[in-house]
């Protein structure tokens, strides 16, 4: 039943270039616990698991499959858990620690198998094209970048053509309130601009 679960989320459009959002709901739904199988005479080989259903692995053992963190496990699980894709109960074990265990309940699994990749005439997957990520910072009316948070028009930004690298000022750049004084007009001896006559990093 897990691995069923795990091929149906897999072959699924679930999650499509949401980084590791699928990948977390694929592993989960791998580490479901099965039921025992019945023999001939239809009686249970071994005793049933009380967790048998649920995936019971705990967030950090998921993290270390996966490479990442548990604090972006638990992250996407939440993401799950609201999207309504999976189901989540907490609990407390023995020593008072608390502790989630998951699964994907019957409606939800159809569902999810329902959007199974289609697949063109050559046999390959029929999917949707990646979203383009926007390359430039928005412009205002200045010719500034827009800081995040800036406002139309606002010269709080950074000066038009490719944004600064960290670490870095453009010539003529504004930031935090000082201006690079321009290099052809900057006396390194005295620290003091010859055009204007005010030290660098002044205040404007």
């Amino acid at each position: 039943m897990a691995f069923e679960h795990y091929l149906i989320v897999r072959d699924s459009d679930l999650y499509e270039y949401k980084g590791l959002t699928k990948s977390v709901l694929m592993t989960i739904a791998m580490l479901i616990i099965d039921e025992p199988e019945e023999d001939e005479r239809g009686k249970l080989k071994g005793k049933p698991d009380p967790d048998a259903g649920w995936c019971v692995a705990g967030q950090e053992y998921l993290a270390a499959a996966l490479g990442m963190s548990p604090d972006a496990v638990s992250s996407i699980v939440a993401i799950l858990k609201k999207d309504g894709w999976l189901e989540v109960v907490s609990f407390r074990n023995r020593y008072g620690h608390v502790h989630n265990k998951y699964t994907i309940a019957a409606p939800k699994l159809d569902q999810i198998k329902a959007r199974a990749f289609k697949k063109d005439e050559h046999g390959r997957f029929i999917r949707a094209s990646q979203p383009k990520k926007a390359r430039n910072l928005r412009r205002g009316k200045d010719g500034y970048f827009l800081a995040s948070g800036s406002r139309e028009g606002s010269t709080s930004g950074l000066p038009a053509g490719d944004p600064p690298k960290k670490g870095s000022l453009r010539q003529g750049a504004v930031i935090r309130g000082f201006q690079r004084v321009p290099s052809a007009g900057f006396d390194r001896k005295s620290s003091r601009s010859r055009k204007t006559g005010r030290f660098a990093g002044h205040l404007r």
